[in-house]
């Protein structure tokens, strides 16, 4: 049903891609469950992405597979709950912004690598020594969790929750009321 649905939506050459990069023995068979799918965030942050508060663009891997860059954009809808918009209104632009707030007024943001906050529009740049041994993200699968939450976000789904932002987080985010 999900392959289905993604059909609806997305090209079938892109989804075989999809499908190939998750299950490349098959549907029917285990799919590809590799550390090299995976992304190492803080607590609260994977808990963020898990829930669509912030999305992950891929833009470029590198010829030889040692420099994956993403960019980063908080989801507009967290802050911008509207009970209905016509599907012709253009959504706004979230470039620029540097975080999002919870229904009880709290905010979730977090520094970069550099001590500044994240902003939409954020490039960083994943990197490794040895594409072989320690290969970087898929660039297909990243894609998909992209136009996924995406969608997590134009449907209004995307929220910021209070038990979202836990106080006694001792991870690099950072909250203020």
């Amino acid at each position: 049903m999900f392959w289905y649905m993604l059909r609806q939506f997305w090209p079938s050459e892109k989804i075989k891609a999809w499908e190939k990069e998750l299950f490349p023995d098959g549907l029917s068979e285990d799919g590809n469950d590799a550390t090299s799918n995976l992304i190492c965030l803080t607590q609260t942050l994977h808990n963020w992405w898990n829930r669509g508060v912030f999305a992950l663009k891929p833009i470029a891997l590198s010829e030889d597979k040692r420099t994956l860059k993403i960019q980063f954009f908080w989801q507009r809808e967290v802050l911008d709950k509207q009970p209905k918009m016509s599907l012709l209104t253009e959504p706004p632009s979230t470039q620029g912004l540097d975080g999002v707030t919870a229904a009880n007024g709290a905010r979730a943001k977090f520094l970069n690598v550099h001590g500044r906050l994240a902003k939409s529009g954020d490039i960083f740049e994943l990197t490794t020594d040895n594409p072989e041994i320690r290969p970087l993200p898929s660039f297909q699968l990243l894609e998909m969790q992209w136009f996924l939450q995406r969608v997590l976000g134009m449907a209004g789904a995307a929220e910021v929750d209070e038990d979202v932002l836990d106080e006694d987080s001792d991870d690099i985010s950072r909250y203020s009321s």
